[in-house]
């Protein structure tokens, strides 16, 4: 939050899977992008996710948001077969253990 406005968002949610979260939503407004909100807001989901005690944090993305998967990368994330159908084509899914 930058004053009364939302520059980003992130969840991590549970699956059904013993141990595993999954990110979801992890967006940042146009105007606060480049600035490094996405990666802290990424490394606050990882944290939580950890903290929590989940032993496997997951995500998926799309092929062309290529700064996504790098920063994704950089914090430990590998690609991964899909865990569940998505109807996108491109969808690129990644996991990374705790």
């Amino acid at each position: 939050v930058d004053g009364d406005e939302v520059a980003g968002v992130v969840g991590v949610r549970p699956l059904e899977e013993n141990n595993k979260a999954e990110i979801k939503r992890l967006y940042v407004r146009s105007p606060w992008r480049g600035t490094g909100l996405g990666r802290r807001l990424a490394i606050r989901a990882v944290e939580t996710a950890r903290k929590v005690g989940f032993a496997t944090l997951c995500l998926d993305t799309l092929g062309f948001m290529t700064e996504a998967r790098t920063l994704y990368k950089s914090l430990g994330f590998f690609e991964i077969p899909a865990y569940y159908d998505n109807p996108l084509d491109g969808v690129v899914y990644m996991e990374m253990s705790l």
